[in-house]
């Protein structure tokens, strides 16, 4: 949340605030909840479903101003993957869930306060497997995402999303 809280940028989704719901147990826990605004084109995965006719590189280009901003400012995502990445009524890609985002270990120069932390492990795998970077599923007991590895992820998203959809398609339509 305090992360988050900090980004200003078209391509990544605003922060609004938080809020607190009581939960059914009767010893008084209440739930945290972050408030974003509501995405209604759901997420990259099924506007490009919803609107073939979409500018794809439009969206590629959304996606990479989003995640030069996070790093800019010093900050990991951890997690980009279509499912993250949400489309606003102007049909502008938005990064979101920050829930393993974090700023960056040993990259001062881009985070001018020095203050290090990124997305952590405890020795359990974190974050989407498919769309993670060599490294993290290594051997290591604590690996640590970095830019690196966003970027490993958005390559992933591109490749996945848009590439080989296409390349599926086409060959389906060559079978015929």
């Amino acid at each position: 949340m305090r992360i988050w809280s900090k980004i200003n940028h078209e391509n990544v989704l605003a922060f609004l605030g938080f809020c607190f719901f009581p939960t059914p147990l009767q010893d008084g826990t209440t739930l945290l909840s972050l408030v974003s605004p509501w995405m209604k084109n759901g997420t990259v995965v099924s506007y490009i479903r919803q609107h073939p006719e979409v500018d794809r590189l439009d969206i590629i280009w959304g996606v990479l101003r989003g995640l030069k901003c996070l790093h800019g400012k010093g900050i990991v995502h951890g997690d980009i993957k279509g499912g993250n990445v949400f489309m606003t009524d102007q049909g502008t890609p938005v990064l979101a869930d920050f829930g393993l985002a974090s700023l960056a270990e040993n990259e001062p120069s881009l985070n001018p306060t020095h203050e290090s932390v990124t997305s952590r492990t405890t020795g359990n795998l974190r974050g989407s497997p498919r769309w993670m970077a060599p490294e993290l599923l290594g051997t290591d007991s604590s690996p640590k995402s970095t830019f690196a590895t966003d970027v490993w992820a958005y390559g992933c998203l591109i490749l996945v999303r848009f590439l080989l959809r296409d390349l599926v398609h086409q060959l389906n339509v060559i079978r015929q």
